[in-house]
């Protein structure tokens, strides 16, 4: 049994993935115009979140809810010349 416990393989450092810094996570959200890029976002701060500073996380969740917001605002102003005309055909 012990010669099973000596033998297991142990994880390779150089495969495990790099932890990305705040900048480089916020720098993609930038570019996207997809909500699940920007929840892949969070979900990644999230996951490392002992690695940053605490000022650091806030300011990523202020500026990722910001680009949320700006993205369901132009979502929606391409959507309401669609609702305006099923609602001014009654």
């Amino acid at each position: 049994m012990e010669n099973l416990l000596k033998n297991k393989e142990k994880p390779n450092p150089s495969t495990a993935t790099k932890i990305r810094s705040i900048s480089e996570i916020l720098k993609e959200a930038d570019t996207t115009d997809e909500l699940k890029v920007l929840s892949d976002s969070w979900k990644e701060i999230v996951a490392n979140i002992e690695h940053y500073p605490l000022v650091e996380i806030r300011f990523a969740k202020e500026h990722l809810v910001g680009l949320a917001k700006k993205m369901a605002k132009e979502h929606a102003e391409m959507m309401l010349p669609f609702f305006n005309s099923l609602f001014n055909n009654r």
